[in-house]
C-alpha cells in the first residue's frame, strides 16, 4: 500500500459566489418588508348583509338623522341633502352572550365594530350593538338611550 505524500487534504471551505454577496443585503431588506404582509391577513372591510340599509332614530334631536350601510361603506346623515360618506376599513361582528336561554341563538344580539375612513386615510371607529327582534335596532355602546331601527324596504 503506497501513501501520497502530503499528508491527509483539507476540507473546501464553502463561499459565497460575488454575485449572491453582491444582492444579499437587497434580499433581506425585501424579507424584512415582506415578512409584515405575508404575517397580517387583510381585513374584513365587508358590512354584515343584515345592517344594510337606513337607519333612523325616533329620539327627539335626532329625527332628521340616518346612517345608511351600504356593501363597503357607510354614510351618517342629516336633513334630505347633507351626510357625510366613509369607506369602510374593517367590519367585525361578534355575538353577545346575555344570558339568554339557548335554544334563542337567531335572536342573539351582535357587538359590531367598524372602522372606517375618509379619502385623508384617518381611521375611526364605531361601535354598536344589533338586535334582530323583536324589531332590528342599534344601539351605539356610548349612547344607550338613543335607539335606531331600520327604515323598511331598505334591505340589499
Amino acid at each position: 500500500m503506497r501513501r501520497r505524500a502530503g499528508g491527509p487534504q483539507a476540507k473546501k471551505r464553502w463561499r459565497i459566489p460575488p454575485k449572491v454577496k453582491q444582492y444579499l443585503p437587497y434580499a433581506v431588506v425585501f424579507l424584512a418588508i415582506l415578512a409584515p404582509l405575508l404575517h397580517n391577513p387583510p381585513r374584513n372591510n365587508q358590512v354584515p348583509t343584515y345592517l344594510l340599509g337606513q337607519w333612523k332614530s325616533e329620539t327627539p334631536g335626532y329625527e332628521d338623522r340616518y346612517l345608511l350601510f351600504a356593501d363597503r361603506n357607510l354614510a351618517f346623515g342629516t336633513g334630505r341633502y347633507e351626510g357625510e360618506s366613509y369607506i369602510v376599513a374593517e367590519a367585525q361582528a361578534s355575538p353577545v352572550d346575555i344570558g339568554m336561554q339557548s335554544g334563542a341563538s337567531t335572536n342573539r344580539m351582535m357587538l359590531v365594530e367598524i372602522r372606517y375612513m375618509k379619502q385623508d386615510r384617518l381611521e375611526y371607529g364605531l361601535s354598536f350593538y344589533y338586535e334582530p327582534k323583536p324589531v332590528e335596532t342599534i344601539t351605539f355602546k356610548n349612547q344607550e338611550h338613543l335607539k335606531w331601527t331600520k327604515k323598511k324596504g331598505t334591505d340589499s
